[in-house]
């Protein structure tokens, strides 16, 4: 199996995996891209962090759990750190997939590529301008 590349949108200055929690969600590009799009911002740098997860990675291989946001049974787990977790995402992106990713494996088994993409928005939410990142490789955590 390839390693998998996932993308987190957001707002704030630093990666997700250095946010104060246990665990960070990322998924598709287009899911990174609504999630921007639908985030509640006025003005400021819309940032996508990409993502590399390896093909030895522990992660919950035995089913695909439900969105956080379902009515179900079967919500994935979001504040385990014992492996990545895959679900279907309900939101952004509707049908794809998206995982929990605990911070503590970025530089073990999930490499950081770093931001891929940044847009600055106005106060009206609309984009004034964007950047695409050149890099390869990302730096190495």
């Amino acid at each position: 199996m390839a390693p998998k590349i996932v993308y987190h949108g957001t707002f704030e200055s630093q990666p997700p995996h250095e946010y104060n929690q246990d665990t960070f969600h990322a998924g598709t590009r287009r899911a990174a891209e609504e999630r921007l799009d639908e985030a509640e911002e006025s003005g400021g740098i819309a940032t996508m962090h990409a993502y590399e997860i390896s093909d030895t990675a522990p992660i919950s291989r035995s089913k695909t759990w439900a969105d956080p946001y379902a009515n179900s049974d079967n919500v994935v787990p979001e504040h385990k750190t014992n492996r990545i977790y895959p679900y279907t995402n309900e939101v952004e992106d509707s049908g794809s997939t998206s995982y929990v990713i605990p911070n503590q494996f970025v530089g073990r088994h999930v490499k950081h590529l770093g931001p891929q993409f940044q847009e600055l928005r106005g106060e009206d939410g609309k984009t004034i301008a964007n950047a695409m990142s050149t890099m390869l490789g990302g730096k190495r955590e």
